[in-house]
């Protein structure tokens, strides 16, 4: 359910806000089946902001029970899909239970915590590896480069996805780095995902899947430095 909420949360940013038209081609082509989870994970914190719970954008929702997989269609091509399967009255609620939360109360504090020091403190473990936009489901970054044809005149448009944890993400012209230290861009990845985002969509970017913990080399962990922050 969180990858799901992620795909429209992306959907704002690339069909809402601004048409994305290869973006929008691939979204209109995709059939969503998602799986409910049974048990979350130590680093999930989903639950604090309800993306655990699914109520639209996918077409088919599996719950897995003793019985074999309850069905729940979410669109006229998921009821397409089942329609010859037999009717159920179950309907199973997972009962998580969440180790960790990023309580949207302390994520407030962020705003008026943009020079704590705390972030130099964390930044000291950062690599700037990038694990964490790569393994997040609401990274949308890229780069765009021109490839011309040498002897012609077209060439080719590339987009490439990147990552805003790479210095090389804010290199401009003249090679100056708009967030040369890694303090500003760990601090830029967690204001993005929640307040600049939530200040243009009324919503948090992130959807607390928790992933950006699982697989930082340092375990560098949002929810902490929320709790520190608070």
């Amino acid at each position: 359910p969180c990858d799901v909420n992620a795909l429209l949360t992306m959907d704002r940013i690339f069909v809402e806000d601004y048409v994305d038209p290869y973006y929008q081609k691939r979204r209109e082509n995709t059939i969503l089946i998602a799986l409910n989870c049974l048990k979350a994970g130590d680093d999930c914190f989903c639950g604090s902001f309800k993306t655990n719970e699914l109520k639209e954008g996918f077409d088919l929702l599996l719950t897995e029970t003793d019985q074999g997989y309850v069905i729940k269609t979410g669109s006229e091509t998921g009821i397409n899909l089942v329609k010859n399967l037999p009717n159920t009255s179950l309907d199973p609620k997972p009962n998580l239970e969440f180790k960790k939360s990023g309580n949207p109360k302390d994520i407030i504090n962020l705003k008026n915590n943009f020079e704590n020091e705390i972030w130099e403190k964390e930044a000291k473990n950062c690599l700037s590896c990038g694990a964490c936009t790569i393994t997040c489901p609401t990274c949308g970054c890229f780069f765009v480069e021109d490839v011309p044809e040498l002897d012609s005149n077209c060439g080719e448009r590339c987009r490439h996805w990147a990552s805003c944890q790479l210095k090389n993400f804010t290199k401009v012209a003249g090679n100056h780095v708009f967030r040369e230290a890694r303090a500003s861009r760990l601090k830029h990845r967690i204001y993005h995902q929640l307040v600049y985002y939530r200040e243009k969509f009324n919503k948090q970017m992130c959807v607390g899947c928790g992933r950006c913990t699982t697989n930082c080399p340092t375990g560098i962990d949002m929810c902490k430095i929320i709790e520190n922050l608070r």
